[in-house]
Formats: structure tokens, sequence, C-alpha cells
């Protein structure tokens, strides 16, 4: 009889167990049944506030065709040769490097103003540069704080071959206030 009892108890308790399991698994399944019904509703509503008919469509696909058609022309009409291909990579090209400017300016009476500039050009190109020479263009500021163009000068340089480099140093005089600002612009020529 004792075997009963033990026996009698485990069965209580293995269907109390199964009572509580069946109850969280109903609150389980209510719970994603209320979740998944309100995506439902939710995707419907997405659904309908965002469904687009063949006229939205077939009016974007007419705009990508006009801007194919435009990306077509452009194309065609922007074609290079190799010979027009080689000459821009082979042409000549002058740059300026590691420059350097001093500005000895004077409010003295019969002080002269100078502008010191000095560096390297470098024909970047393959071909020569003829006629080469440096625009210098400095603006000084004036009693009345304006910008006023105190230097437009050129420093000539010797004919440059492809791949060259030379230096180059000048020294301007000037009439007007300190250098406030300047520009370096290498020029050149593609024939003599």
């Amino acid at each position: 009889m004792e075997k009963t009892a033990i026996s009698g108890k485990v069965t209580i308790a293995l269907g109390i167990v199964c009572i509580v399991f069946l109850a969280g698994l109903g609150a389980t399944i209510a719970s994603y049944t209320s979740i998944i019904g309100s995506k439902d509703k939710a995707n419907q509503t997405y659904v309908s506030t965002h469904s687009h008919d063949n006229t939205e469509f077939n009016s974007l696909d007419a705009s990508l065709n006009s801007a194919n058609s435009r990306y077509n022309a452009y194309v065609a009409s922007h074609q290079h040769t190799d010979q027009e291909f080689d000459s821009a990579v082979t042409a000549p090209k002058l740059a300026t490097l590691d420059v350097t400017t001093e500005n000895d300016w004077s409010n003295q009476p019969f002080v002269q103003d100078t502008f010191h500039v000095h560096g390297i050009v470098v024909n970047a190109g393959s071909d020569i540069a003829y006629n080469p020479k440096i625009h210098v263009v400095a603006n000084g500021l004036s009693d009345a704080g304006v910008y006023v163009k105190v230097i437009d000068a050129f420093v000539t340089l010797a004919t440059m071959d492809g791949g060259a480099w030379t230096t180059f140093d000048a020294t301007f005089v000037y009439d007007g206030g300190p250098i406030a600002d300047w520009t370096l612009t290498p020029q050149w020529t593609t024939s003599p």
C-alpha cells in the first residue's frame, strides 16, 4: 500500500504540472495570436497606403528612359580619338612646387617695398613647354584697408623639356601696403 500512496502523490504532482503547462501553453497561444493579428492589421494598413498603380510605374519608367537617352547622347557627343587622348596625356603641364615668398615692406619714406618669390617649376607632361613663364599677381592692403593690385609681372623661364624642372627666383619692387594675397600662374605654349 505504501507504493500506491507514493504513486498517487507522484500522479497528483504530475497532474498539477500538466495543468500548469497547459495553462501556460494556452496563454502563450492567446498572446501570439493577438500579436500576429495586430501585425497582420499593420501589414494590411501598410500595403493599402503604399500600393502603386501602373501609372506611377510608367511615369518613373519614362523618366528613366529619358535620362538614359540624355546620357547616351552625352556619351556620343564626347567621344575622343586616341590621338586626342594621347595629346592630352603628353601635353606640357607646368606646375610650381616648394614656393617661398618674402615680403619686405616698410612704411618709412624712401624705403623700397619688395616681394621676393622663389621655388621650383616642373613640366609634368612629356612634350616640350615653349615660352614658359610665371605670371605673378600680388595685392597689397592700402592705407584705406582696400586691396590694390601692386604687382602684375612675369618671371620668364627657358624652354622646358617634358619631365624637366627648373628653379626660379625673382624680386619685385612695388609701391603700396603689405602684400595681402598673391597668385603664381604658370603659362606656356605648345609650339615655339
